[in-house]
């Protein structure tokens, strides 16, 4: 099984947090704000129905990218 697999293999194994400390030891932080934050207080304040993603993306190293903190409300 090719080590790539193993490792996200792994990751199941782990603690929500370690697994995000994990990803972020191996892949670095984010590059951009989860949310443009202009466009979250336009949010905030009901001007618009949904906020800007600022670019995200990490498609290339094979991650989707989300929020941190997404399993908390």
């Amino acid at each position: 099984m090719p080590d790539k697999l193993n490792y996200y293999k792994s990751l199941l194994n782990l603690e929500y947090d370690d697994a995000i400390q994990s990803l972020i030891k191996k892949y670095g932080a984010a590059l951009d704000d989860y949310f443009k934050e202009a466009s979250y207080n336009k949010f905030l304040n009901g001007e618009i129905k949904s906020p800007t993603k600022g670019k995200t993306s990490r498609t290339k190293d094979g991650l989707y990218c989300h929020h941190i903190d997404e399993d908390k409300f």
